[in-house]
């Protein structure tokens, strides 16, 4: 590797971190020694392109060039540390991105960029420096590409690739046959997910695939899914049940290094599940303890989504190398553990 190239993965790497706090307006940290170090590296950096001032980004990923990725409702922008490249639908181009509003990117363990936007998914061709769509189709065959609203995408340990689209469709990409395969179709059993509402998605290291569910008032809880033994449970919150969720909507899914599976929901909530119990322990705000691990709360009213969040919820979970945890939030910044 160069001393260019790593001078350059250096700089974006630093820009991944600055675009979080434009997405989620303000960092906070209870752990204040080590957050005064870390606020001198932030810079804001406004975004405009082509005229147009873009203030809010739905996902970001760094490609194996140092290209920092991010999806937009105006479109997917591409960032080479100086200046930026946007993406659009053209509806003359069959190559050009499926839909300007990009929900959900992933750079997969081969280096494919995949794009799932609100009306569709696309894939990013480098040769071409355009995109492959893969478009919407008519009948129920379990090998139709995902279509419509591509809520989240990940990857398993097996390198397939998973779409959640918004109305409750799991779909899986293998790489070997260039096929798609539907999971979790629409039946008279329990494990018909049709009427969920997807919103975020994790394959774990037992290849367990999580389905985190829910969006504004509504949502169904967290549902993990076994694709080798076809087996699905859900996981709900209990008022009577200190061990449960406390919100059905889920709002982030992350593993750590040691395996752990963190939860964030609207409802101010972080958890960590217990394998073994298969319970949730709810990591909430001890006075006594203010720079444990936690969700922050608010007893103010935040504004969003046309309704009045009393509680931050937690949208991204991230653990860095230093073994530090980001808890980025809707209304209570970017905290740091």
């Amino acid at each position: 590797m160069s001393s260019m190239y790593k001078t350059k993965t250096t700089k974006n790497r630093l820009h991944l971190l600055v675009f979080f706090t434009i997405y989620f307006f303000l960092f906070t940290s209870p752990t204040e020694t080590y957050a005064q170090s870390l606020l001198q590296n932030f810079k804001k950096i406004k975004i405009e392109i082509e005229g147009m001032k873009i203030s809010e980004i739905t996902s970001i990923v760094e490609d194996k060039e140092g290209y920092i990725w991010m999806g937009t409702s105006l479109g997917l922008l591409k960032y080479n540390g100086y200046e930026f490249i946007r993406y659009k639908n053209n509806s003359l181009d069959s190559t050009s991105l499926h839909n300007n509003n990009v929900k959900a990117l992933h750079l997969d363990s081969e280096g494919d960029l995949w794009v799932g936007t609100k009306a569709g998914l696309s894939r990013y061709n480098p040769a071409c420096d355009c995109f492959i769509r893969y478009p919407s189709t008519p009948n129920n065959d379990k090998n139709t590409p995902p279509t419509g609203f591509i809520a989240d995408i990940t990857e398993d340990s097996n390198k397939n690739v998973w779409f959640a689209s918004k109305k409750g469709k799991l779909f899986s990409y293998n790489r070997k046959n260039d096929q798609f395969t539907r999971f979790l179709q629409p039946s008279n059993d329990s494990t018909s997910l049709s009427s969920d509402i997807f919103h975020v998605l994790l394959a774990d290291q037992e290849k367990n695939i999580w389905i985190g569910t829910g969006f504004g008032n509504e949502g169904t809880g967290l549902i993990r899914f076994n694709p080798t033994s076809g087996e699905v449970k859900r996981f709900i919150h209990d008022s009577s049940d200190e061990n449960s969720l406390l919100d059905n909507r889920i709002s982030a899914l992350y593993e750590d290094q040691k395996g752990q599976l963190f939860i964030g929901t609207y409802k101010c909530g972080l958890h960590i599940y217990n394998k073994e119990k298969e319970t949730f322990q709810r990591l909430e705000f001890d006075a006594q303890n203010p720079n444990k691990l936690h969700a922050p709360y608010s007893e103010e009213q935040i504004p969003g989504l046309g309704l009045n969040r009393v509680d931050p919820s937690v949208d991204w979970i991230h653990q860095d190398e230093n073994g530090g945890y980001w808890i980025a939030t809707y209304g209570k910044g970017i905290n740091y553990f």
